[in-house]
């Protein structure tokens, strides 16, 4: 026999599955059916939160706990009293056995685990650690902006299992924030909640979830001080023309239209950070009315100069000084309705 055909046959016979072979292949798929599956999750780090794509990144501790008879050991015959896999390499390529893997159903970009840990006791308690980071997708409630309050939701499921087969519980002593005084910037988290649930999105069938809802308060203050306040403050000086002499209609013009193009440009850079949502949020009506006040000083400026042109000084006079106090009254009237409205 050639040596060439020698070397396929042994090949061959190597590649012919063991007596162990359907007993290693037992050890695949959860021990019991329902699998109980203790979850913890402890937030580490709330990175970032994008309003315009409606998503946020965060780190977190994953902590799984589940029995599984199958990995029992004797200490004394093997000369360890727990077995541990360490790293992603050990648990994926050395460890022979079914192991939970938790997937994000609103995941977005990343989903990274790093420092990947098992522990087996010798009963066959196991215990899994890793550490999370990723980017989940969240729809965001913007009407209030800029005092806007969110729940940022997790959604959490042992991928390929039916909750007949995996049922979830929460590890209550692994669960929680690393720092009950984290902050991101512009956002003050407020706290966390997680929950056991069932859903049918992914996958057709019910499986059993774990919910993780994060509450994050935005912190307004940035935004009031770079783009409220000094509109409010470019708005009330367009009022100058009120007392401005009759004459002076050019000048009375261009302090209006100066005006409508700096509220123009700051609509520009607030819209820029927005996603384009289909509803009116509290900073859009802000906007709005202070474009809608500074365009209506034009229309004045006009009825003003015309008045002046048909020699009726009088009634000139009486615009402009009723204009004086209706400005402001229909600006605050305005934007507090909006505020009554929205938040």
């Amino acid at each position: 026999m050639p040596s060439c055909a020698i070397g396929l046959l042994l090949l061959f016979l190597l590649a012919l599955p063991g007596p162990g072979a359907a007993a290693d292949m037992s050890l695949f798929g959860p021990p019991e059916k329902p699998t109980i599956v203790s979850v913890g999750f402890v937030l580490l780090d709330l990175n970032a939160i994008n309003e315009r794509a409606e998503t946020f990144e965060f780190e977190a501790l994953v902590t799984l706990r589940w029995h599984d008879p199958r990995q029992a050991f004797d200490p004394a015959e093997i000369g360890v009293h727990e077995r541990y896999y360490e790293g992603e390499f050990h648990v994926a390529e050395t460890y022979v056995g079914w192991w939970p893997q938790l997937g994000l159903e609103n995941g977005a970009e990343s989903f990274d685990r790093r420092g990947e840990l098992l522990r087996i006791q010798p009963d066959g308690s196991m215990r899994y650690v890793y550490l999370l980071h990723a980017t989940a997708e969240r729809p965001l409630a913007l009407r209030a902006f800029p005092f806007d309050r969110q729940q940022l939701a997790l959604y959490m499921q042992v991928l390929g299992h039916p909750a007949d087969q995996v049922v979830l519980r929460t590890l209550s002593e692994s669960t929680g924030m690393v720092n009950e005084l984290m902050n991101i910037a512009g956002w003050d988290l407020k706290g966390i909640s997680t929950t056991i649930e069932e859903s049918d999105v992914l996958h057709g069938y019910r499986v059993s979830q774990l919910v993780t809802r994060l509450d994050v308060e935005r912190e307004p203050f940035h935004l009031i001080a770079l783009v409220v306040l000094p509109l409010a403050l470019l708005v009330m000086l367009t009022w100058t023309v009120f007392w401005m002499d009759e004459e002076s209609l050019s000048d009375r013009i261009n302090i209006s239209f100066i005006g409508i193009l700096s509220v123009v440009a700051y609509q520009f850079i607030v819209q820029d950070t927005m996603p384009a949502i289909s509803y009116f949020t509290l900073m859009d009506a802000f906007l709005i009315s202070t474009l809608l006040i500074v365009g209506l000083g034009v229309v004045v400026n006009l009825v003003v100069d015309k008045l002046n042109r048909a020699d009726r000084r009088g009634l000139a006079d009486r615009v402009d000084y009723t204009c004086r106090w209706a400005f402001p009254l229909a600006f605050i009237s305005v934007n507090g309705v909006c505020a009554l409205l929205l938040l």
